[in-house]
């Protein structure tokens, strides 16, 4: 029932997710997934995952970049990544 909804049932995937830490980029000069129609996807997940009483963690980026993965993006990435694995020691220590 959704297929123009791009790039495809992604409020479903990211509720689905939530309460886990999601980042999600999007490049706002992408072709083939426009950086507004993620940012909706986005915003519904959150009202989607609030709705079933899960708080949702996601981090959303939209670089001013085309779908690459330049170095500035994989340091932003490997910050996020370090703070997530961070977050999850404190909460395994006794």
């Amino acid at each position: 029932g959704a297929e123009a909804d791009a790039p495809y049932d992604v409020p479903e995937l990211l509720a689905a997710l939530a309460p886990k830490p999601t980042l999600v980029v999007t490049p706002a000069m992408d072709w083939q997934a426009r950086a507004e129609d993620v940012n909706a996807a986005v915003d519904r997940a959150a009202a989607i995952a609030t709705g079933h009483d899960a708080q949702p963690a996601t981090e959303h980026l939209v670089p001013e970049d085309y779908n690459t993965l330049a170095t500035p993006m994989q340091t932003r990435v490997i910050e996020w990544l370090q703070n997530v694995a961070g977050e999850g020691m404190k909460a395994e220590t006794p």
